[in-house]
């Protein structure tokens, strides 16, 4: 449960290592994306493995540290974690590398081990760390990190892992609301650096649910019990209203209509006969279920009153 100081002499040794560690693995990733001109085929085939295999070092490596951090009494607290903030804003503002929807078995089995490692440690941070979430909080924390734009929250504190990497060409954008103007010592974190690198460790994270799938699965925040979840979404409240989904665009699906046409009973509403309709076709339009002015909602995309006539 204590922190092994294996790369230094102290922990600002151990976490500098980390920090360029995965700054390598980062860095050899976004080059041998960069799509290059006149290539041959050969050299096409040599850029796909040479993808897989970086994939493949950068998650394996991420899900032993992570996991180390799971097994800590106080992971918080431990030098392993500026390497983390690093490894995750990276991946919030590339949610296609994150999602992998092109890895091999090999890969796709190292990022299953890395996700469940990464749910296990954030949750073990909203348990056990000097902070949680609240309802009430400023949601402006948990931006989506792949949309970084500078008038949606306030410059964030520059950590001492910002300014080791500051123009590193893959954290660009996560760089833009951060506020370098103030003075930091190296490795010198007091309580205030400590809390900002789990905020932004928790936004990131919360940024990558809904975009990520472990098995088939997908990731979901659930704001109810402060805990990030594998495969289960949150729960729907009882009203008419349904959750929003990650791009903003609420849910519309059969429980809603049911939900309608069960109250239309429950008014004493009688359902027409089919052949009896056919009859008046001529006639006047009938009706079944027609919603007050307080239920017409304009928000909710595709849902249609049934009619008959």
């Amino acid at each position: 449960p204590e922190e092994d100081l294996n790369f230094g002499a102290d922990a600002r040794e151990n976490g500098l290592l980390i920090v360029r560690l995965i700054a390598i693995l980062v860095f050899t990733v976004y080059n041998v994306r960069k799509e290059a001109e006149g290539q041959t085929y050969a050299e096409i085939v040599q850029r796909a493995v040479l993808l897989q295999n970086a994939f493949t070092a950068v998650f394996e490596l991420m899900g032993r540290i992570l996991e180390r951090c799971v097994q800590l009494r106080e992971p918080s607290s431990s030098c392993l974690l500026p390497g983390i903030l690093v490894f995750v804003e990276w991946l919030a503002c590339c949610p296609d590398i994150a999602a992998g929807s092109d890895a091999d078995e090999k890969q796709a089995t190292i990022r299953s081990k890395f996700w469940n490692h990464c749910i296990s440690f954030l949750n073990k941070l909203l348990s056990n760390g000097p902070m949680s979430i609240d309802d009430d909080e400023d949601e402006s924390c948990f931006n989506n990190m792949s949309r970084y734009e500078e008038d949606e929250t306030e410059n964030r504190l520059a950590l001492w892992e910002d300014l080791e990497l500051r123009g590193f060409l893959p954290l660009i954008p996560a760089q833009t609301i951060l506020d370098f103007s103030r003075k930091h010592s190296f490795g010198g974190d007091g309580n205030k650096e400590k809390m900002a690198r789990i905020k932004r460790i928790l936004a990131a994270g919360k940024a990558l649910a809904n975009v990520v799938k472990v098995d088939q699965e997908t990731i979901h925040f659930d704001s109810k019990v402060k805990k990030f979840v594998i495969g289960v979404e949150p729960q729907v409240s009882d009203d008419f209203m349904l959750p929003t989904t990650y791009s903003g665009i609420p849910n519309t699906n059969s429980i809603m209509i049911e939900k309608q046409m069960e109250t239309s009973k429950n008014l004493g509403v009688l359902q027409p006969n089919p052949e009896l309709l056919m009859e008046e076709e001529e006639e006047d339009e009938v009706i079944v279920f027609k919603p007050t002015v307080a239920e017409r909602r304009t928000d909710v995309v595709g849902l249609k009153w049934d009619q008959y006539g």
